[in-house]
């Protein structure tokens, strides 16, 4: 009987093994699937990711590096062509020569406007910098770029680094999105008590401590193994019961894999998009600035009535991204001001765009000022415009045309004054966007879905703030910048600016701030 016992209880220790090894495993094609034949053999290539997308694979790896005037560029090596990347620009790496395959060396916002086009799971590596304050830059304009792109997704992008001090602030930064360890030079136990949720070990680190898988497993991790390119590995990492194998070899992956392979999610619908855009939510904490004190001393600004002012601002990504702190910090340094963005990327009035500003409004605790920064999404992603008497006493205050850009922003003005009756609001219209004419053209005649133009929306905002005498900054037609000076001012989505473009209307938005006009 006994024996028969202990035969039963190893039966079951072996099928459940068995089946835990049967789980399905995510392919991870090393640096892209640069060794396809489109993408001409050149890794980290943006027709290696295509290649990568083209056949189904899990995930594409690829690396990222700042250079010396804040361009994020993905090249795995420090340097490219022999120079160094983080000592010198872009545009001098560039002119030292392209990739194999005939690219220039791609920026971050082109290969992510790449992997927009496939659920793909992005794995980004972030590789190490010359000083912690260029390491953190780099994680910052990482997150902002992913944010800007609507990547900002744990099912879009994972972040894997060497840098451990890096993993552990972007556990911070992204919670709920997967960020994985890579030196191999700390156990599961080590890297999870820091916040970090992932290894993701050289395979060797697996033969020496085949037991960090179940460790890792049993605190809820996720395991990952590179670079793997022979098949007895492959296997040993398969039956390991590892979640991913990064790989230069993943068609040779696949077909050892057969039916356990686990391939990407399908791409969002429009709908799934605007459900989890609808889901972020405002983080002021991580959105405040503080003035300079010594620029705050010797401001020209100092006996206007909005000087040392709290200043809450509500918006899109244009109001919130990374490079916006650049003008936002003026304001903060110019109007002895601290400032506080409640804003979130693919946000609108409309209650239907993002984390609409009526939600953000409705966050937002009491200020002195507050500032309704006017985003394209409205009209992009053909919200209706909507009347200035939206959502007021002429409609009984209507709730229906809360789904209107004009309903949103009387919401928005009505919700802050119950708040603070007391409270200077100001608007900012919709900066211009390019690529296409009616985005920059106020004479244009080119409407979205609803038959309304770009002009059409900003007359609107106009109109609404115009009923309840809120003053307006028009940045549409204000701001000086047209299609000869684009390229100078915006980043090369030609619908947010660059930080140099910030700077231009940091300035003027301050001064508008100072007084209301």
């Amino acid at each position: 009987m006994l024996k028969r016992i202990i035969i039963c209880g190893v039966t079951l220790l072996l099928t459940a093994w068995m089946l835990g090894a049967q789980q399905p495993v995510q392919i991870c094609a090393h640096r892209g699937f640069w060794k396809s034949e489109s993408a001409g053999k050149a890794q980290n290539s943006i027709a290696s990711l295509k290649a990568a997308q083209d056949n189904g694979f899990w995930g594409s790896e690829f690396d990222v590096h700042l250079t010396s005037d804040g361009v994020v560029v993905v090249n795995h090596d420090p340097v490219f062509h022999l120079t160094n990347v983080q000592t010198h620009s872009y545009n001098q790496l560039t002119r030292k020569g392209k990739l194999s395959n005939g690219e220039t060396l791609p920026t971050l916002e082109q290969y992510l406007e790449q992997g927009r086009q496939s659920p793909v799971m992005l794995v980004l590596e972030l590789k190490k910098q010359c000083s912690r304050e260029h390491a953190e830059k780099l994680q910052d304009l990482c997150i902002s770029a992913l944010k800007e792109k609507g990547l900002w997704d744990p099912a879009r992008v994972m972040f894997i680094s060497f840098d451990y001090e890096a993993c552990k602030r972007l556990a911070r930064l992204a919670p709920g999105f997967t960020v994985q360890y890579l030196e191999a030079d700390k156990d599961p136990e080590t890297v999870h008590s820091d916040g970090i949720n992932g290894i993701d070990y050289h395979f060797s680190a697996f033969r020496k401590h085949p037991d960090w898988v179940r460790r890792a497993h049993d605190l809820g991790m996720s395991v990952n193994a590179w670079t793997v390119d022979s098949k007895a590995d492959m296997k040993y990492l398969v039956d390991l019961g590892v979640d991913c194998i990064t790989t230069n070899q993943p068609l040779e992956l696949r077909e050892l894999l057969k039916g356990r392979e686990q391939r990407p999610r399908r791409q969002m619908s429009q709908e799934q998009v605007q459900a989890w855009l609808s889901r972020q939510k405002p983080n002021p904490a991580a959105h405040t600035l503080h003035p300079d004190t010594l620029i705050s001393r010797n401001s020209p600004y100092r006996a206007s009535k909005n000087f040392g002012k709290r200043i809450a601002v509500f918006g899109g990504s244009l109001s919130v991204n990374a490079e916006s702190d650049a003008a936002k910090q003026i304001w903060a340094d110019l109007l002895g001001a601290e400032v506080v963005t409640y804003g979130v990327g693919g946000a609108g009035f409309s209650r239907e765009q993002g984390c609409t500003l009526q939600r953000q409004v409705d966050t937002a605790g009491v200020y002195d000022v507050y500032v309704l920064w006017a985003s394209t999404n409205d009209y992009t992603n053909s919200r209706e415009c909507g009347s200035w008497q939206d959502y007021t006493a002429f409609d009984n205050y209507d709730e229906s045309k809360l789904s209107t850009q004009c309903g949103g922003i009387n919401y928005c003005i009505k919700t802050l004054l119950e708040k603070n009756p007391e409270a200077e609001i100001y608007f900012f219209t919709s900066l211009r966007f390019f690529g296409q004419d009616a985005g920059n053209n106020p004479f244009s005649t080119a409407p979205n879905k609803t038959g309304k133009t770009f002009a059409d929306y900003i007359e609107g905002q106009k109109e609404c703030c115009a009923y309840y005498g809120i003053p307006v900054l028009d940045q549409f037609n204000l701001q000086g910048i047209n299609q000869f000076n684009v390229g100078y001012y915006y980043k090369e989505d030609l619908l947010h600016m660059n930080e140099e473009g910030y700077r231009r209307i940091g300035p003027v938005q301050a001064a508008f701030l100072a007084n209301g006009f």
